[in-house]
């Protein structure tokens, strides 16, 4: 992945303190492993700058009603 983006120039923009925000989306089908590779690109991007703030927007929690959330005991979460 990060081959990727040193040849499109974006891994120096996005491994450098002070720039604006940057907003990485990562789509896929129910339980294609969105929420691991998410994960995975905040490892990556730490070890390069630990100093960065990433955040991850999940929407794991709207697959189900909140009834079934639950029922699951994944409510609160």
């Amino acid at each position: 992945m990060l081959q990727v983006l040193y040849e499109q120039n974006i891994a120096h923009k996005l491994l450098t303190k002070n720039l604006p925000p940057y907003i990485i989306g990562v789509t896929g089908s129910v339980s294609s492993g969105k929420s691991y590779a998410a994960e995975e690109i905040r490892n990556v991007l730490t070890c390069f700058n630990p100093h960065l703030k990433i955040g991850i927007l999940s929407t794991d929690n709207f697959i189900y009603s909140n009834e079934e959330l639950r029922k699951k005991d994944l409510y609160e979460q």
